[in-house]
């Protein structure tokens, strides 16, 4: 899974009704525009906007905070480009708006074959454990990602958490302990 991060700032004019440029409809605007194809192996959201200073004050500046996921590496460079677009138009459109996008890339997606020997080894340290391994596509980053891209192969290996991520994540304590038993056979090859 690749990941990409954004940052958008929006910053419209403040002042009366009748000639201010509000920043959290000129944010809302751009974000109704980010058509983008998502499907099984993509993920596209702007997950947070902040705006305004106080319930009585036409907002001037707003904030949109998101981020572009995918297994695809050009999937996800198509989608930013659509972004980068979007924002540009808006750009053109309120030339007194001050728009500006800062889009970071954290990871690239990787694809490890299941005949390599990190994949194998693996499969000898769960096999010890009466375990089989799933091989399967994650729509999460992880420490891998990283190493990858740094050339060396790693791969993540569950150890039961459930709902990642949410306030409901949890761990079943067997699980984390023969996950450690794990790690023991996997290093005593």
């Amino acid at each position: 899974m690749a990941r990409v991060v954004d940052d958008e700032h929006v910053v419209g004019r403040g002042g009366g009704v009748e000639n201010s440029l509000d920043g959290r409809f000129l944010g809302g605007g751009i974000e109704q525009r980010l058509c983008i194809d998502i499907d099984e192996e993509t993920t596209a959201n702007v997950g947070r906007m902040d705006a305004g200073l106080k319930r009585n004050i036409i907002p001037e500046t707003a904030f949109l905070d998101g981020e572009i996921r995918s297994r695809d590496n050009e999937k996800l460079e198509r989608i930013r480009s659509q972004f980068e677009e979007v924002f540009h138009q808006a750009s053109e459109e309120h030339p007194g708006a001050r728009i500006s996008l800062d889009i970071e890339s954290t990871y690239r997606a990787y694809c490890i074959d299941a005949a390599h020997a990190a994949t194998k080894d693996i499969a000898r340290a769960l096999n010890t454990l009466g375990a089989a391994p799933e091989l399967k596509a994650s729509g999460g980053g992880s420490d891998a990602n990283i190493f990858i891209e740094k050339g060396i192969i790693a791969l993540p290996v569950g150890i039961g958490v459930q709902s990642f991520h949410t306030t409901w994540e949890t761990a079943s304590i067997s699980q984390v302990l023969q996950g450690a038993q794990f790690c023991r056979n996997l290093l005593a090859g």
